[in-house]
């Protein structure tokens, strides 16, 4: 019977042969025979008792790596390394923003890594190990997972720069009132970006900075570019946010620009109806007296006054530029 929690295990020797294991090979498999990976899901309780009973962790490592809720994070403990990355969600047309937790364990002799939900880059490892690439180390594995992780997040951001772009045009073209919904949208995916990616950045300048043994020149020159990547990624993301500021307020001004203009032309219509109220008001109250009872033609001069006095309000309105 396959154990649910149990998704993957392989060991790679030092010139990258791999052989995949079962549940059993992997809890017998000893160090010394280059590394060993184990791949977990966090959600399932055995997950815990196979770490328990299959590694000598911390239980706060134990804990990190099968907690529900994460951030990313880097923890060095002993001779090894627990990483936190968060992934984009590229499964099933879900929201990229909503990103799953990838959490490594990591020391010279084996790699774990747990996830609640799949990961491209997960599957991009085994998809490379399958086809013979030189994974052969710990720190070889771990170069690779960042470069995939962000390599599948550059798009997202390109994405949401050209939604931005596409958003300033329209308001550069005075259609800002359809906009909201949008711009809403673009405001939360930014916000979450920012949220997760932001402390991946601390997470892999702690990881150049470290004394990790497996890390070579050659791995810290390429968490040097990923470092780069991740640092541009943020000032992007900053500068999105910045200009869906701006975006939101040019928004609100062209709504409070266009309501303006509503309740000015009905502040005109009403100055001009005012006086025409007030006499039809007078000549309607039914008293004696009242001019033009008896006439026939009383209705229509008094219709000729108002029209008169409407005339020469509208003149008098635009003499002054008031409309």
């Amino acid at each position: 019977m396959k154990n649910q929690y149990f998704l993957h295990a392989c060991q790679i020797d030092e010139i990258g042969t791999n052989q995949l294991l079962d549940h059993q090979a992997a809890c017998d498999c000893q160090p010394g025979r280059g590394f060993l990976w184990v791949h977990l899901h966090a959600s399932e309780p055995g997950s815990r008792e196979w770490l328990e009973s299959n590694t000598e962790l911390n239980p706060q490592i134990i804990d990190a790596l099968l907690a529900k809720e994460t951030r990313p994070r880097l923890l060095q403990h002993e001779q090894g390394m627990m990483v936190i990355f968060r992934a984009m969600n590229l499964f099933n047309s879900d929201e990229p923003e909503d990103m799953i937790a990838l959490r490594m364990w990591i020391d010279q002799d084996r790699v774990i890594t747990t996830r609640n939900r799949d990961i491209k880059a997960i599957e991009d490892i085994q998809h490379a190990i399958q086809a013979g690439e030189a994974i052969k180390s710990p720190a070889d594995f771990l170069i690779m997972i960042t470069s995939r992780l962000f390599a599948r997040m550059e798009p997202f951001i390109e994405d949401l720069e050209e939604d931005i772009s596409r958003v300033e045009e329209q308001i550069a073209l005075g259609h800002g009132s359809d906009l909201m919904q949008g711009i809403g949208k673009i405001r939360k995916q930014t916000a979450i970006f920012r949220r997760y990616i932001i402390p991946q950045k601390a997470v892999v300048g702690g990881l150049l900075r470290s004394d990790f043994p497996c890390l070579t020149e050659e791995h810290k020159q390429q968490l040097a570019e990923d470092l780069d990547r991740v640092t541009r990624f943020t000032e992007e993301l900053d500068e999105l946010r910045d200009r869906t500021q701006i975006i939101n307020e040019e928004v609100r001004n062209m709504h409070a620009e266009r309501l303006n203009e509503i309740t000015y032309i009905f502040s005109v219509a009403a100055t001009i109806f005012l006086p025409l109220s007030f006499l039809t008001g007078l000549m309607g109250i039914n008293v004696g007296g009242m001019p033009g009872v008896d006439s026939g033609n009383a209705f229509w001069i008094f219709a000729g006054i108002t029209a008169a006095i409407a005339g020469l309000q509208i003149f008098i309105f635009r003499k002054f530029n008031w409309f």
